[in-house]
């Protein structure tokens, strides 16, 4: 399979690498737990198949003086595969992934006890989490293939056309139209100076007494908890009833449980305006055969304290100015910002060095990852997807964090049942503080739809 490369950087992608630090690197985790004992011969051989279909993850960056960075195929291109018994615990002594002279993803197995644990670390200027997804779907597809007396073709691939990655950046069916310049000028400029006028609180750090034990967030530093089958209906319903989105009430308490937690925290001031930041998959049609990269923007939804004192009222706020963004096509103005920064030879380096809060948290939607990995194997006796000796039992996830916005959280589904991740800043936040804050989220959820009566069953998964 011909690989294009080599290929300018996009403008997200280089945002990304610019914004990438040895303390706090730009990458991003995802987590498979699979029942059945993997072979390690079978997951070597399924790597190789699978990584020329993706580019991205094969490729290094070169720096050009005055230039945009470009991709360029790896001298070596053989990812970093750390393998172990089960109970051997994950080291990563360093997260940060130069990718100037590695590729831009890692592994780590663990098998033991009829069980495989699968955790793969990606650069996050390689791919977004849908990118991911898709590279672990060809992955598993791959070694069910590979098993000895399975045909090579009795699972199918993922369709990719490694071609389209040199039209990855081209959202015109998104962005502005040549003959509404004005209006995507004007939009871009509201939208900075909005950001700009309204700088983001950081979320508060505890105040503990001198010498308090606590522990460390240990890599990948990701907390999960799981909520009830039918908190999902419930919030549907909500929703329903006060004209909203599942989305809007999440993104609601996310705000009042920055506001609690920075209360009880801390006696210090935090700042006046608090900032979500909320990852957008802008992939099209046009785009579906599209290999492992970042199709991805950002919204900012940005509240002040005084906003968010009445929840109703602040709801109401949320849900306008969600069908405003999605109407209004506003979920792409982060990146008419980066496209037009990206013009100015290393403006957009100087513009990431400075430690600004971008934004207070991270609130990513995923809805269900598992559609991308299973939508064409078959399932055992248990209902879990199969692939060859091995079966799909759960799915993690653990998103990046940066100087200033210590928390990401990720709210997706899996097996029906609603999932709530955290991954927080370990150099300020201990294992202990994460999972208050994770319980402080969660709680709030809950509470919410306590009285909520589903009726008639509603198994639509989250989007």
């Amino acid at each position: 399979m011909s690989e294009p490369l080599p290929l300018k950087m996009a403008p997200f992608e280089q945002y990304m690498l610019e914004d990438d630090r040895p303390d706090y690197p730009m990458t991003f985790v995802l987590e498979m737990t699979l029942r059945g004992e993997g072979r390690r011969d079978i997951f070597d051989r399924a790597l190789a198949v699978v990584l020329p279909r993706h580019p991205l993850l094969q490729s290094v960056v070169r720096r050009r003086l005055f230039r945009r960075p470009q991709w360029i195929s790896a001298p070596d291109p053989r990812p970093h595969v750390d393998w172990g018994e089960w109970d051997e615990p994950i080291n990563c002594e360093n997260e940060h992934l130069d990718l100037t002279q590695e590729v831009g993803v890692r592994f780590w197995v663990r098998v033991g006890d009829h069980r495989t644990r699968v955790v793969v670390q990606f650069h996050h200027s390689c791919c977004d989490a849908h990118g991911g997804l898709l590279f672990l779907a060809d992955l598993i597809t791959a070694y069910a293939n590979c098993l000895p007396g399975y045909d090579d073709g009795r699972y199918r691939l993922n369709d990719v056309d490694v071609q389209q990655l040199t039209r990855r950046d081209d959202l015109s069916t998104h962005l502005w139209e040549p003959e509404k310049k004005w209006d995507f000028i004007k939009r871009t400029l509201m939208h900075t100076l909005r950001i700009l006028g309204r700088p983001a609180a950081p979320l508060a750090i505890p105040q503990r007494p001198a010498g308090q034990r606590r522990t460390p967030l240990a890599f990948p530093g990701n907390l999960t908890r799981k909520l009830d089958v039918s908190v999902y209906r419930r919030l549907r319903k909500l929703a329903r009833k006060h004209s909203a989105t599942v989305n809007d009430l999440l993104l609601r308490e996310l705000f009042l449980t920055m506001k609690e937690w920075n209360r009880q925290v801390t006696t210090k001031k935090t700042g006046r305006w608090y900032s979500v930041a909320i990852p957008t998959n802008l992939r099209s049609l046009e785009q579906d055969r599209l290999p492992a990269a970042n199709v991805l923007s950002y919204w900012f939804s940005i509240r002040g304290e005084s906003e968010i004192d009445d929840p109703e009222q602040l709801l109401r706020t949320i849900r306008d100015e969600n069908e405003f963004v999605k109407r209004g096509r506003y979920t792409t103005v982060f990146l008419d910002v980066m496209r037009m920064v990206q013009r100015l030879p290393g403006a957009l380096r100087l513009a990431c060095l400075k430690q600004k809060c971008m934004s207070s948290v991270v609130l990513s939607y995923v809805g269900n990852p598992t559609r991308v990995l299973t939508e064409r194997v078959p399932t055992n006796e248990l209902g879990e997807p199969a692939f060859g000796n091995l079966a799909l039992v759960d799915v993690n996830a653990a998103p990046p964090v940066r100087p200033k916005t210590r928390a990401s959280f990720t709210v997706w589904h899996f097996k029906d049942i609603m999932r709530v991740g955290l991954r927080c800043d370990p150099y300020h936040y201990s294992a202990e503080d994460a999972q208050t804050l994770l319980d402080m989220y969660v709680d709030r959820i809950e509470a919410l739809i306590e009285n909520v009566d589903t009726g008639t069953k509603d198994r639509t998964a989250a989007a």
